[in-house]
């Protein structure tokens, strides 16, 4: 969160801390993601904001899990029928 304008020093300090931190894992997800990937998030301000990008491109929204659970289960169906 943005730190608030009459802040004292304890959380001037932690805000920054958390800021580093923040740095150093967005730094880390950039540094390990494929060409591809990084085009994605190449733009992302927080790691959070880099990482909901990735899971959304990786698994799917809701309704693609829905009908990718749905093929699987087609696919099981068949198999026993075999």
């Amino acid at each position: 969160p943005a730190l608030a304008a009459n802040a004292n020093a304890e959380a001037r300090n932690t805000h920054s801390d958390l800021k580093k931190k923040d740095c150093k894992a967005l730094y880390a997800i950039q540094a390990v993601v494929d060409t591809t990937n990084f085009d994605r998030i190449y733009d992302a301000e927080t790691a959070k904001e880099a990482w909901d990008i990735l899971v959304k491109y990786r698994d799917g929204g809701e309704k693609v899990k829905a009908v990718k659970l749905q093929s699987l289960r087609r696919q099981y169906e068949l198999l026993q029928m075999e």
